[in-house]
Parts: structure tokens; C-alpha cells; sequence
């Protein structure tokens, strides 16, 4: 996958990058930054358990996915996507995902885009610690109702005592009507 990305997060705080492959990597969030003091926190991390998926669900068909192509956990090699499309320019990344097996449901592809504050020439505007993710999903009109869940799997990284991500996160689901 692509080795550098376009930096997600708020201006002179922390933030990480959404790679190519779909991967979140190198945070730097707790001060981790590379001249960071003691030594022991300067490099930045990489939560491999941090990982978007999806359930669509049409008359009889269920396919889980998750939003990678090649997952640091074997285990979820087979749920990856085919193919990422990765392009960026600051403060926004965007990965465009297609797969055989979403295009037999009829969905065309999926686009994630991930965008941080920004306002050009105004510092504290661009300061705001967060970043969106928006997935568009164009499922092409084949008269069938698709039912799309969405997860996230976050791992718990505020209660760990040394810089590797927990085991145990935590997982969102909104389903939406």
C-alpha cells in the first residue's frame, strides 16, 4: 500500500493518515511526535485493530466487508476489499473502493472521504480536533432495497500504559432508516 498519506487532524495538535490500503497509521496524538520526550514515546503508532466495515444485506444475500485491502490480521483477509483508489491534497483524503462481490448487490462502488477543520489563513479555525468521515455508496438502481450497516472497531488507546494499541475496542453501529 502507499507509504505516506495527507495528514488528518487539527492544525499544531495531533492527527494520524488514512493510507492507501485503507489503514488509520501514524498517530501522533499524545505527544508522541518524533523529538518527543523521553525517548520511549518519539515515534508514532500504528493501530492495526482500527478499521471501518460493512453489512449489506439484499432479499437472501449478506456480505461483510471491511474498508482495507490488505489487513495487518489475517483473519480478515477474506471480508477485505478488492481494490482502494487512493488521492488526496491537504486537509482531505479520499479512497474510492469497488469489489466483484458488492457489484453483484449492485453497489458500484464506495467513496470515503476524510477531511479535517481547515480555514485558509485563520489558525484557530483550523484547530478544531476532529475529522470527518463521509462514505457515499452508489448502488446502482436495480430495483433491489439494500440494507447497509455500518461499523467502526476503535481500539481503547486512552487507558494503555505503553504506545501498542489495546486488544479490546469498542465497535459502532448505527443503522440508518
Amino acid at each position: 500500500g502507499m507509504r505516506s498519506s495527507v495528514f488528518l487532524g487539527p492544525v499544531g495538535q495531533g492527527g494520524f493518515e488514512l493510507r492507501g490500503d485503507g489503514r488509520l497509521t501514524d498517530f501522533t496524538i499524545f505527544n508522541n511526535a518524533p523529538n518527543a520526550r523521553p525517548s520511549a514515546f518519539a515515534k508514532k503508532w500504528d493501530l492495526n485493530e482500527a478499521v471501518f466495515g460493512f453489512s449489506f444485506t439484499s432479499n437472501t444475500t449478506c456480505i461483510h466487508k471491511i474498508y482495507q485491502t490488505s489487513p495487518m490480521d489475517a483473519r480478515m483477509a477474506p471480508y477485505s476489499m478488492q481494490r482502494l483508489t487512493y488521492s488526496g491534497a491537504y486537509p482531505a483524503s479520499r479512497l474510492v473502493a469497488e469489489d466483484p462481490d458488492l457489484q453483484q448487490l449492485g453497489i458500484a462502488n464506495i467513496t470515503l472521504t476524510a477531511f479535517s477543520a481547515f480555514e485558509a489563513l485563520n489558525v484557530n479555525g483550523s484547530s478544531t480536533p476532529s475529522v470527518v468521515f463521509w462514505f457515499d455508496i452508489d448502488n446502482r438502481d436495480n430495483g433491489n432495497d439494500i440494507d447497509v450497516r455500518f461499523w467502526l472497531n476503535w481500539p481503547d488507546i486512552i487507558n494503555v500504559t505503553s504506545m501498542q494499541a489495546a486488544k479490546n475496542g469498542f465497535m459502532l453501529d448505527k443503522t440508518l432508516d
